[in-house]
């Protein structure tokens, strides 16, 4: 009877004594295993919210996993879960856009835990955090270590996809486009398939490569993806037609999209591109109301700012109405004063409006200033209007009718240079530079023209040396800049002249040893 009793002793104690070992291990597995599902919630949240923002909930829920991944690595820190309550640190602080913690807990597990079967993970999630800051090369070189280390594991077709997104993002898209072939030969199933297949596509699209990228477009339509991307790639079908020259080809596709459930966006998007196909096809008609449509529908937006703009520049190059233009330009303003294009409609309204001074000068202008507005007209139409053939009209008035004058020889010159370096017409150039210097000798100009045709071999080439021109051409001076200019010799310039155009028709090297209209 005592024997039992003592054995009964025994088995208690043992068995207290292994609860009291146990529970250790059972707390700082609780903590984690808490850690963990703590995560997985804040997942859930974010992947539910709109376009995948963190939401209040799903950062609680990720501040709460930090927390506990804290704890475990604190108070446990010989655990055999303490890498991973590392990394899972790091990607917390990840979905909480908290990168350069990410990218601390990650490290620390590529550097501590360097054994440890996390450590493909967490060299992917390093790639990962360094596309978001937009450092490619270390996001390629991160993508490239996980894959070493696991070629076939749990990341594998992840990185890969991420590597070319990474070219993509740079604009490498000869590099990109190999390597999303090389994805979906090897990962047909993977979830960033559909993704690749769009970046593949948009990356032979901005190569030049129009039909692959319609047949790779056409290929993602088929597959039905989600709204994210079947109407992008539709759209992008409809732009490389145009792009092509197939324009009949693109306002079908176009048109085929029409009224079939588009946001607003996605509807004034396609608007425009309808607009561009009426145009290209010489149905201004047709153009005009498809973008009124877009700005009556859609007013105050991005597109509506895009479709005046667009019936500014065919109410002026394609139909000569210049009130008409400056009217729609004005426009712009209203819709998205913010945007690039609104600076530019404003521009173009600016020189309408000097356009129409100019020409009212010439008709009713004193004689003494009418070179210098017929120069104005022709500067306007170069710098602010970018019409190179009317510019060369205008510049060929001032020869034509103000041979005399001493800005005779400036309009010779610009002739020339825009022969040379806006049409390719070296033979044309060389001709009008000899021209020049018969014409006018001993001046600036025909100084410089002789410097152009002693580089006569080389003429047109990119990056050419050129001699610096201090004169700069009358845009804003008026026609007493220009009387004031006459009164210095052959310079054309006076020193309160804009800088703003010609030097303008005069080559310059820019940094990258190109040369241009300044």
């Amino acid at each position: 009877m005592a024997s039992r009793r003592q054995h009964r002793k025994t088995l208690v104690l043992l068995f207290f004594i292994g609860a009291a070992i146990q529970v250790p291990g059972c707390a700082y597995y609780n903590t984690f295993y808490n850690a963990k599902a703590s995560y997985t919630q804040g997942m859930r949240l974010k992947e539910q919210s709109p376009e995948g923002k963190l939401s209040p909930g799903a950062k609680n829920h990720f501040d709460k996993a930090i927390e506990k991944c804290a704890k475990v690595i604190e108070l446990y820190p010989g655990s055999r879960w303490v890498d991973e309550a590392v990394l899972l640190m790091g990607k917390c602080f990840f979905e909480e856009e908290e990168y350069l913690k990410a990218l601390r807990k990650f490290e620390e597990v590529t550097i501590y835990y360097s054994g440890g079967k996390w450590l493909d993970d967490a060299y992917y999630m390093m790639g990962r955090t360094y596309v978001a800051l937009e450092d490619y090369p270390r996001a390629t070189a991160a993508f490239d270590h996980s894959l070493s280390i696991a070629p076939e594991g749990e990341w594998a077709d992840d990185a890969t996809y991420w590597k070319a997104a990474a070219n993509f993002a740079t604009e490498g898209f000869s590099a990109a486009a190999s390597q999303y072939r090389a994805f979906l030969q090897l990962y047909p199933r993977s979830e960033y398939y559909d993704q690749a297949l769009f970046e593949l596509a948009e990356s032979l699209h901005r190569l030049g490569q129009f039909e692959e990228a319609i047949s790779r477009f056409s290929e993602l339509v088929d597959r039905r993806p989600g709204k994210k991307l079947a109407f992008p790639a539709s759209l992008r079908i409809g732009e490389a037609c145009l792009a092509m020259g197939t324009v009949e080809r693109a306002l079908t596709t176009f048109k085929a999209l029409q009224g079939s459930g588009l946001e607003p966006g996605e509807e004034a998007k396609l608007g425009l591109r309808v607009g561009d196909c009426h145009r290209s096809l010489g149905d201004y008609n047709a153009a005009l109301s498809a973008l009124d449509a877009v700005v009556q529908g859609h007013p105050r937006t991005e597109e509506a700012a895009e479709a005046s703009y667009r019936m500014g520049l065919i109410y002026e190059e394609d139909l000569s109405d210049l009130e008409e233009a400056r009217k729609a330009y004005e426009q712009v303003r209203r819709h998205a004063p913010a945007l690039e294009v609104a600076f530019d409609a404003a521009e173009r309204s600016t020189s309408i409006a000097k356009l129409t001074e100019y020409r009212e000068n010439l008709a009713t202008g004193e004689e003494a200033d009418l070179a210098a507005t017929q120069f104005q007209l022709a500067e306007l139409y170069y710098f602010g209007l970018g019409d190179v053939d009317q510019a060369m009209l205008e510049y060929g008035k001032v020869l034509a009718d103000y041979p005399e004058s001493e800005l005779a020889p400036k309009a010779a010159f610009a002739l020339a240079w825009i022969l040379e370096h806006e049409k390719g017409d070296e033979e044309g150039a060389r001709a009008a530079y000899e021209e020049l210097t018969v014409r006018f000798p001993g001046t600036t100009y025909a100084a410089r023209a002789e410097a152009e045709l002693r580089d006569t071999p080389g003429l047109g080439e990119e990056g050419k040396d050129v001699l610096p021109l201090e004169d700069a051409p009358i845009l804003e001076g008026g026609a007493a800049s220009a009387e004031n200019a006459a009164s210095n010799g052959d310079r054309a310039d006076s020193a309160g002249m804009s800088s703003a155009s010609l030097n303008g028709v005069v080559p310059v090297a820019d940094d990258a040893g190109h040369r241009g209209p300044s």
